[in-house]
């Protein structure tokens, strides 16, 4: 039972974790540091104030900051290194939609193609 509570947390803290970083890249773009940092601290404040002891305000704040740190440290660790003086490689055309797109988005795109 508790292992279980535990692995149903994590999942729900990755969906959102996810659904949170998908729609920030929109806001902030997929380079930057503050689509991580931002998802990271609106999860862990939700996440203090779930907590079984009961929430204060620098409890929230710590949570927040911690968590917002470490997702951030953990995309710096990962994300690919990007150089200026590294050669584009062509695009090669796709009729797969990204994952992050929209419905207005993808109901403009069949308005256009059809």
């Amino acid at each position: 039972h508790y292992v279980g509570v535990h692995v149903v947390g994590f999942a729900a803290f990755l969906g959102g974790y996810n659904a949170l970083q998908c729609t920030l890249e929109h806001v902030f773009g997929p380079e930057s540091g503050m689509t991580p940092f931002t998802a990271g601290a609106t999860l862990g404040a939700l996440a203090s104030c779930v907590l079984p002891t009961r929430p204060t305000g620098l409890g929230i704040a710590a949570g927040s900051f911690g968590t917002a740190a470490t997702c951030y440290a953990i995309h710096r660790a990962f994300a690919p290194a990007s150089n200026a003086s590294c050669v584009a490689l062509p695009a090669v055309p796709s009729t797969e939609q990204p994952a992050c797109t929209s419905a207005s988005s993808r109901a403009e795109d069949e308005d256009l193609s059809g």
